[in-house]
């Protein structure tokens, strides 16, 4: 969906959208290679965005390297370096928790195929980002929200990936790049009840004009 806030009325205005469901704009030889894994896995043709960036488009990511190390290494070599994170990965109700938990380069636990699966998987994000900002033009911001995998990957988001990705529409980067790119620190479900409760108080109150989300609706930069 897209939430436009406008300034001259202080009035907001929620569009439905099914954005998620465009096209997944492969900007590397890296990204096409996912986009045909995925058209392979799923025998598509048409590639969603949210098969890529959200939680299950992680696992997506994080599948497709697995299979690459199957190929390169072979499958027992495969099974010895990377064999204990994938079993974890595939038994897991969650399986971004996973990969995000064993994405940090360095630290006990890290796995090498996990860190570059949530590298991916950030700069499609903000590749994404930058899409919506050509789009639409919000001049407020273009924030990122609507599912549980933000808030959890916060620390990550945060770190520069994502912002790089934002920005790398060549020449073209300079008709938004006054745009501010937000994270919300708030999981989907609690931004669905806000903005059902923003809804009944339109109905209820008979006027366009609706006060802002309660203050916990927050934002990172």
């Amino acid at each position: 969906a897209y939430f436009f806030l406008l300034p001259s009325v202080l009035a907001s205005q929620v569009y439905p959208s099914e954005g998620g469901m465009s096209d997944f704009s492969a900007r590397t030889e890296e990204q096409w290679a996912l986009r045909q894994f995925i058209a392979s896995k799923y025998a598509i043709q048409h590639v969603e965005v949210e098969r890529v960036v959200s939680g299950t488009g992680l696992a997506n990511v994080y599948d497709f390297y697995w299979h690459q190390a199957v190929e390169s290494l072979g499958a027992e070599a495969a099974a010895q370096t990377h064999g204990a994170t994938q079993r974890l990965v595939a038994a897991a109700s969650e399986p971004a928790a996973v990969i995000a938990a064993h994405a940090v380069r360095g630290a006990e636990g890290s796995d090498e195929l996990c860190c570059k699966s949530l590298d991916l998987f950030l700069e499609c994000l903000g590749g994404e980002a930058g899409n919506v900002a050509l789009r639409c033009l919000p001049r407020g911001g273009v924030l990122l929200g609507g599912g549980g995998v933000v808030p959890k990957l916060l620390q990550h988001i945060v770190g520069g990936r994502v912002a790089a990705a934002y920005l790398s529409k060549g020449v073209t980067t300079d008709a938004y790049r006054g745009i501010p790119l937000l994270a919300l620190e708030v999981s989907g479900d609690e931004l669905g009840q806000l903005g059902a409760w923003q809804h009944a108080w339109q109905l209820h109150s008979g006027h366009e004009r609706q006060p802002l989300p309660p203050s916990r609706l927050t934002s990172r930069p």
